[in-house]
C-alpha cells in the first residue's frame, strides 16, 4: 500500500521490477486459494457494500485488498510514466522532481500479472475498466502495442462469464418451473381429495334416504 501512496517515498522510488515481484506474490497466493478450494472470486466488485447483512469473510477481505493494490500499482506506474509534473505549477513541479527517483511505467509482464489477478478476482469487466483502459488512455501508449494474449485472456473469460450466466439463468428458470409444477400438483391433489370427500358424503346421504 505504501507503493501507491503518493505521500510516501516508495511512490517516488519504487521500480517496476519491485511492483512485478509484489504482483507475482499476489498471483501465487490467489492460485493457492483456488487450489485449496477457497472462494477466490468477488461479486459486485466496486459496489457499495452498505446494507449487506452478511459480514465478508477473511478471504473476501483479503481478495478485495489484493484487487485494490493491483489496480493501484498499475495506475501509479501509468500515471508516473505520463509525467504529471508537466501539468504542475513551478514550485510543485520542483518538489515533485526533487523526490522522484524512478519514472518508469509498467512492463508487459506487469500488465500480464495485473490482468491475470484482476480476471481471477474481479472478472473481465473489472480488468477492462481498471487495468486495460488506463493503459490505453495514456499518451505514451499510443505507439506501443499491448500484448495480444492479454486481450485474448479477457475475451475468453468474458465469454465464459456469459456462458456461466446463461447456464445459471436456465437453471433458475428450471427450478422455478419445477416449483410451479409441484404447486400445481399439490393443488390438483387437494382438489381431487375434496372431490372424493364430496362423493363419499353424497353416497352416505343417498344410503340414508333409501333407508327412510
Amino acid at each position: 500500500e505504501q507503493i501507491i501512496d503518493e505521500k510516501s517515498g516508495m511512490y517516488f522510488a519504487c521500480e517496476t521490477v519491485m511492483v512485478d515481484k509484489v504482483l507475482e506474490e499476489l498471483d501465487k497466493g490467489i492460485h493457492e486459494m483456488k487450489t485449496n478450494g477457497l472462494t477466490f472470486k468477488l461479486h459486485n466488485v466496486g459496489e457499495d457494500a452498505e446494507g449487506e447483512e452478511e459480514e465478508p469473510s477473511a478471504e473476501q477481505k483479503l481478495l478485495k485488498d489484493a484487487l485494490q493494490v493491483t489496480e493501484g500499482m498499475v495506475k501509479m506506474l501509468i500515471k508516473r510514466k505520463c509525467r504529471p509534473e508537466m501539468d504542475m505549477k513551478k514550485r510543485a513541479k520542483r518538489v515533485y522532481l526533487k523526490r522522484l527517483q524512478v519514472g518508469g511505467g509498467p512492463y508487459d509482464s506487469t500488465m500480464e500479472l495485473a490482468t491475470r489477478i484482476s480476471l481471477l478476482i474481479g472478472g473481465s469487466a473489472f480488468a477492462k475498466d481498471n487495468i486495460i483502459a488506463p493503459w490505453e488512455e495514456a499518451w505514451w501508449t499510443k505507439r506501443k502495442v499491448l500484448d495480444p494474449s492479454i486481450l485474448e485472456w479477457i475475451e475468453k473469460v468474458s465469454e465464459e462469464e456469459k456462458l456461466n450466466a446463461q447456464r445459471a439463468a436456465e437453471a433458475a428458470e428450471a427450478a422455478e418451473a419445477s416449483e410451479e409444477g409441484d404447486a400445481e400438483n399439490d393443488e390438483s391433489k387437494e382438489e381431487d381429495e375434496d372431490a372424493s370427500e364430496g362423493q363419499e358424503e353424497g353416497s352416505d346421504e343417498s344410503k340414508e334416504e333409501k333407508k327412510d
